[in-house]
């Protein structure tokens, strides 16, 4: 199996054909995401001009591009990106959390502000959205979230109304503009509705769900994350 060896940011790069297995090549670009971020996209084809068995693009930088390589360096493993939520416990998954906040930089002042499972009424960590009207002028926007690290479980109604509704005008400091839940696992369609209804009627705070497949979508931009906190499962993992 051949591994990519290079990758270079840069936006408007020529595709480069990297051979994977006899027949197979991973090809791999930079392209532009509609905000302006480069996204690495890799295709693998059978051949050539093959057919596509695979596709996926993720966010990088010149450090991460390195890191990328050491730890992924398989072009098919980079484009079959699967994750194991049982490898990491609560305490990992509030990290994971703090660090998904911490390398998208839309966020500042980032604190995880208790231990896990202790009496903190709902709050894991705080942040501050920076929010800019574009003509130079921006605002910090409070954040709390509340990460559960529930796999295969899903998050009820009662879940959310309990913490919005009884556990949040507990919080001390100044008001929370906006509160995200991150499970590991999934949300109950009605809590999904509620959130839903809570917002339309505009609401504070603005509820925002992070979903088990809604992270892993998070994680293929930032696979290196990742792998740093031994989300990757190896096949043999899955074949059990």
């Amino acid at each position: 199996m051949a591994l990519i060896t290079n990758i270079e940011p840069g936006v408007g790069e020529s595709p480069r054909p990297h051979r994977v297995r006899d027949h197979q090549i991973c090809t791999y670009h930079v392209i532009e995401a509609d905000d302006g971020t480069p996204l690495l996209h890799l295709s693998l084809r059978e051949g050539r001009h093959g057919q596509l068995k695979s596709s996926a693009s993720m966010q990088f930088d010149r450090a991460s591009a390195r890191q990328l390589i050491e730890i992924l360096g398989a072009a098919d493993v980079l484009s079959q990106l699967t994750l194991n939520w049982q490898r990491v416990d609560a305490d990992r998954f509030e990290q994971l959390i703090a660090r998904l906040l911490e390398v998208s930089e839309a966020y500042t002042k980032i604190n995880r502000l208790m231990n896990v499972n202790a009496p903190d009424c709902g709050r894991d960590i705080e942040a501050f959205l920076q929010v800019s009207d574009g003509l130079g002028a921006e605002t910090l926007e409070r954040l709390i979230v509340q990460a559960k690290h529930w796999p295969g479980r899903g998050v009820s109604t009662s879940d959310i109304s309990d913490l919005v509704y009884a556990k949040m005008p507990l919080w001390e400091g100044e008001p929370v503009r906006r509160l995200t839940i991150a499970t590991s696992g999934s949300f109950t369609r009605d809590a999904v509705q509620w959130v839903e209804n809570h917002n339309r009627a505009g609401d504070r705070p603005l509820i925002t769900l992070w979903s088990s497949s809604e992270l892993e979508r998070m994680l293929r931009r930032w696979p290196t994350l990742a792998a740093e906190f031994d989300l990757i499962s190896p096949k043999s993992d899955l074949s059990k």
